[in-house]
């Protein structure tokens, strides 16, 4: 009788961790928490899982940073009520919007107004503020470039 067993690797993603730039995908791409599970199989059927790890990582090109376990959890726990992934990319596009045709604060403020209509970052006000402010960034030196050609 011949027995069929090998070893293999799964990976799923986890938890949503937002948009943030990619330094492998040069651009803003969407962030997860994923759980890496390397299992021994019999006939195809996963039996033994020998090792569990985590990772946090860009869901384009898979590269990211090792974490252990407590840290994983605490992740969970930080970005359970995160907004969605379609809900960041509505946020994201606004800011965009904002940044090519802003003039002064109470357009920022009319801003944070709209993007609270569409999802709560109640808990993460300081991650919306970063994302603000990077996106404002890129954008300004985008313009100071053109302006140099």
């Amino acid at each position: 009788m011949m027995i069929l067993y090998s070893w293999g690797t799964k990976v799923k993603k986890s938890t949503y961790l937002g948009l943030r730039p990619c330094a492998n995908c040069d651009g803003y791409t969407h962030y997860y928490l994923f759980r890496q599970v390397r299992y021994f199989s019999i006939f195809y059927i996963p039996i033994i899982q020998f090792t569990k790890s985590y990772f946090i990582g860009c869901s384009s090109c898979m590269r990211g940073t090792q974490i252990d376990k407590t840290a994983a959890k605490e992740y969970k726990e930080r970005y359970a009520r995160f907004p969605t992934q379609h809900h960041l990319e509505r946020v994201f596009e606004m800011i965009q919007t904002w940044s090519a045709k802003k003039e002064g604060k109470e357009e920022k403020a009319q801003l944070l107004q709209e993007i609270g209509k569409i999802c709560n970052f109640s808990g993460h006000e300081e991650y919306l503020e970063n994302l603000i402010a990077e996106i404002d960034q890129d954008r300004q030196e985008e313009v100071a470039c053109i302006e140099e050609s």
